[in-house]
């Protein structure tokens, strides 16, 4: 009742689905999709079981959720082209070690052997400069996205890039650099 507009939106378009799921699982519905992911992985992922994926995928893959540098490192080992730095934003453990803090021990224990993609508390341009001053090739950023699109519809997501970049772009001439090769040359940038 407070949000007409977009609850019009969504009795027109149909509730959020997992799309991509959906194809594998067969089911439309999120209760049953979210079951088969249950009893999919259920919270039991192994390295035997990564191995069959990367088995069975002969695709370019990533592997997500990696904060530990032994887990990088064999990443690496099992042929993965890249990894993804996160801890899911801490949903499920919030007293889990932070993604940015992961970064540079996961940076310095693969160096350049595996493409290196920062996700999890991304929400302005100096984090995106940090991630990447920190080790990361390229940066995630979900919520910010979500919360553009929630507010702003079709136009959410472009507004939302033009906010970070110009974060971005301001805190790169604050520390005097042009280029984001520069940016990985800075001494490291904490919190």
């Amino acid at each position: 009742m407070t949000h007409p507009r977009w609850t019009q939106k969504t009795l027109k378009a149909g509730l959020p689905r997992l799309r991509t799921v959906e194809e594998l699982t067969g089911f439309r519905d999120m209760i049953s999709v979210g079951a088969f992911m249950q009893d999919s992985v259920g919270g039991n992922l192994s390295w035997e079981y990564v191995q069959r994926i990367r088995d069975y995928w002969q695709g370019p893959i990533l592997l997500k959720g990696i904060i530990h540098e032994e887990d990088a490192v064999k990443a690496v080992d099992y042929g993965f082209d890249g990894i993804v730095v996160s801890n899911h934003g801490a949903r499920q453990f919030d007293g889990c070690l932070s993604s940015i803090e992961a970064l540079p021990v996961i940076k310095a224990a693969v160096s350049d052997q595996i493409k290196i993609i920062f996700d999890s508390g991304v929400r302005s341009g100096l984090d995106i400069l940090r991630a990447i001053n920190l080790g990361a090739d390229f940066v995630l950023c979900g919520r910010a996205y979500l919360y553009g699109v929630a507010a702003l519809g079709d136009l959410g997501g472009y507004h939302t890039t033009q906010i970070l970049r110009e974060e971005l772009i301001n805190v790169m001439i604050q520390l005097g650099v042009e280029t984001l090769d520069e940016v990985r040359e800075l001494v490291p940038i904490s919190r």
